[in-house]
């Protein structure tokens, strides 16, 4: 949420947005990740299960992109996948096991932003560039399916966002397929009256945030003349867009959502 110097505030940013965007991002998003790279990968281990349903509906040998692919973790799900999917149908089909013994590559594709979360991907065996998800560095209609999970919500206004999204399109041939998921202020289920699951959580793993007393309640001026809150650990998003800070062990850094 932006705030303007009379104190009224808007529940979005808007289009038309006095501020820098570029100069934001890069600052609480870009150089945020670089810096807490190493940490923030050890926390994103576990594919969400609804990613890994849409790759397995992929066919086989289908090209895919996953852009801002943070450590990597799809790419080694679906690596796991399509090598389970090739052992089985080896062994039951002279032509795939064919294919098996002369094909072995990993059918996605990877992008990063950040060139630490780049290079943790790269160390884990991937070919993987560095790129920005306005200007995808991929020919157009190449892919049959791509995957963009938590990334667009780092965008500051609402018309990068759009941008994103047309370039995401543009990558994708014709009849192929898109996951775009990114956080969403409303946590709760179908009714209202149910607990949020992003609240009720037990762990802090998924988001090793700072909610030491300092950081409570706080309004932060992120670029002149533009202002967000910042996130308390553990309650529901006050806004639709915030900064959330992260504790690493020797000091803190904020990250935007």
């Amino acid at each position: 949420m932006t705030t303007d110097n009379s104190g009224k505030s808007h529940n979005s940013l808007l289009s038309n947005v006095k501020f820098d965007p570029i100069e934001l991002e890069d600052r609480y998003v870009h150089q945020v990740y670089d810096v807490i790279a190493s940490e923030f990968s050890s926390t994103r281990h576990s594919p969400w299960p609804s990613v890994l349903k849409f790759i397995e509906a992929q066919p086989l040998n289908s090209l895919g992109a996953d852009v801002g692919c943070g450590n990597g973790k799809y790419l080694t799900a679906s690596s796991k996948y399509y090598a389970t999917m090739k052992a089985s149908t080896s062994s039951t089909s002279v032509q795939c096991k064919s294919i098996v013994a002369t094909s072995n590559f990993i059918p996605i594709a990877a992008m990063e932003r950040s060139p630490k979360l780049a290079e943790i991907v790269y160390n884990r065996g991937f070919d993987v560039v560095i790129g920005d998800i306005l200007r995808i560095p991929y020919c157009s209609e190449r892919f049959d399916f791509f995957l963009c999970i938590a990334v667009i919500h780092h965008l500051s206004t609402m018309a990068r966002r759009i941008e994103a999204v047309n370039e995401l399109a543009r990558i994708l041939r014709v009849g192929g397929q898109g996951l775009i998921q990114v956080w969403a202020k409303e946590q709760h289920g179908i009714s209202k009256s149910e607990p949020s699951y992003y609240v009720n959580r037990k762990t802090k793993t998924m988001c090793n945030v700072d909610d030491s007393p300092e950081s409570l309640s706080k309004i932060v001026e992120a670029v002149p003349g533009t202002y967000l809150h910042l996130h308390v650990n553990g309650t529901e998003f006050q806004n639709t867009d915030m900064l959330v800070p992260w504790k690493k062990k020797t000091h803190k850094v904020t990250d935007q959502v």
